[in-house]
């Protein structure tokens, strides 16, 4: 009975927490940046990851209330950037898929960090453990390019295939593309290895 209670009260605190972020998410895709802020930073500060990246995102675009302090004035971009990296920190720290994507956006573009594909391959790679489409999409790419890696095509379509599979519909051109240009050998061991990812991960 005592863990059927627990169990109870622990649903209840939860539900108005996911209200909260619904009505946060909802904001923050209207691009109302006034709700944004009141519904969200709560959410981030109280350690909600969904919270956490939204405000990231926000400082990342600029729209918080807050101001650059006098001592960040000669470059506020930086601080802003700064600011945005540190709330994607903590929410990637919770596993946040959003998060850790940015994290890679921040390192492959240098935005608040200094450029560097390998760290953006790491932290897209976490993403993609997360099951976040996005991520897996930027791993493509990645390969696709050789940005931070060889330039390995097979293992591009892999990518595009479960980037495709984990709900990211503009991933499928790109694969079916790929797809011609290679070999049937080379295809062959793209599937093997999409494959084996799904059997790894539990997909």
């Amino acid at each position: 009975m005592r863990r059927l209670l627990i169990v109870i009260v622990m649903v209840l605190l939860a539900s108005p927490a996911r209200a909260d972020i619904a009505a946060c998410r909802t904001a923050f895709i209207n691009d109302d940046m006034k709700t944004t802020n009141r519904e969200c930073r709560p959410l981030a500060e109280a350690g909600l990851a969904d919270g956490q990246y939204i405000v990231g995102m926000m400082y990342g675009l600029f729209a918080v209330d807050d101001r650059a302090p006098p001592e960040a004035s000669a470059n506020p971009t930086r601080w802003f950037n700064h600011q945005a990296l540190a709330w994607f920190r903590k929410a990637a720290a919770q596993g946040n898929g959003d998060a850790l994507s940015a994290l890679g956006d921040a390192y492959r573009t240098g935005d608040g960090v200094a450029k560097d594909n390998a760290a953006a391959l790491a932290w897209y790679l976490k993403a993609a453990e997360q099951g976040h489409g996005a991520g897996r999409f930027n791993m493509a790419v990645m390969y696709h390019l050789g940005l931070g890696v060889a330039p390995d095509l097979a293992r591009a379509h892999m990518w595009y295939a479960l980037s495709h599979e984990a709900g990211f519909a503009r991933a499928a051109a790109v694969r079916d593309m790929i797809a011609q240009r290679l070999s049937p050998a080379q295809l062959a061991k793209a599937h093997r290895r999409a494959r084996a990812w799904r059997a790894a991960h539990g997909e």
